[in-house]
């Protein structure tokens, strides 16, 4: 499989942070862009015959709210892609994946930490096997064959018991929310760029439904920020 390597983006704000561009672990890539993938390949080699994908209801209904988070934003910009979104700078870090491994596919790759995380992460907190924490992820992803978002959810190997697709509409086009299940719980949104030629897929995972969580607050604001360049 062909390995991608993504293109730098950078903060169009003169006063925002400069995101970080790393090359993170294998382990981290995995873990944090492929969750899904962990329990599907377990689940493949327990099964005789490969099962056939659950039905999903669609629904015409947006999911997506409105986010009330402070003040002194950052906008990540990527230029490769023409889109960018806001995040809160002094709440949370945007990290820029390169050199990812030929099995992850993706054409680029953000993470988003809390700065607590982020400096547990940098002091190697999480070495020796432990598991990162939940976090923001924005992936983009090549379009496979034109295929409808539902299709492309549901022939994915990201995502394990996908489910809750609902049609929703994000920075001004048509787009899709959803849930799946594997080493966390997660909710997804993911639409086609303008020219139909890559998927942007935000992903919130989570361990719990805390309202209290702040990745969930920082979802939200990424979802309804996220807009396209051209």
């Amino acid at each position: 499989m062909t390995q991608y390597h993504l293109a730098q983006a950078k903060p169009v704000q003169s006063k925002a942070p400069a995101i970080s561009v790393v090359s993170e672990s294998t382990r981290l890539m995995l873990h944090r862009l492929a969750v899904g993938i962990v329990a599907t390949v377990a689940i493949a080699c327990q099964a005789e015959a490969p099962s056939a994908l659950p039905t999903v209801a669609v629904s015409p209904t947006p999911v997506v709210k409105t986010a009330t988070l402070p003040s002194g934003n950052a906008t990540y910009q990527s230029d490769r892609f023409g889109f960018h979104f806001t995040y809160a700078a002094d709440q949370f870090v945007a990290k820029a994946e390169t050199d990812l491994e030929p099995d992850v596919v993706a054409l680029e790759a953000i993470q988003l930490w809390t700065t607590k995380h982020d400096q547990e992460i940098n002091a190697g907190a999480y070495e020796g096997g432990t598991e990162y924490p939940a976090n923001v992820s924005v992936t983009v992803q090549p379009a496979s064959n034109r295929l409808s978002l539902q299709d492309w959810v549901q022939q994915s190997n990201w995502f394990s018991e996908s489910r809750n697709i609902k049609e929703t509409t994000i920075a001004g086009q048509a787009a899709i929310a959803f849930q799946s299940s594997g080493l966390y719980e997660a909710d997804h949104v993911a639409l086609a760029t303008p020219d139909g030629a890559a998927i942007v897929l935000v992903t919130f995972n989570k361990i719990n439904d805390d309202a209290g969580n702040p990745y969930q607050a920082l979802f939200e604001q990424i979802v309804s920020s996220l807009a396209f360049d051209r």
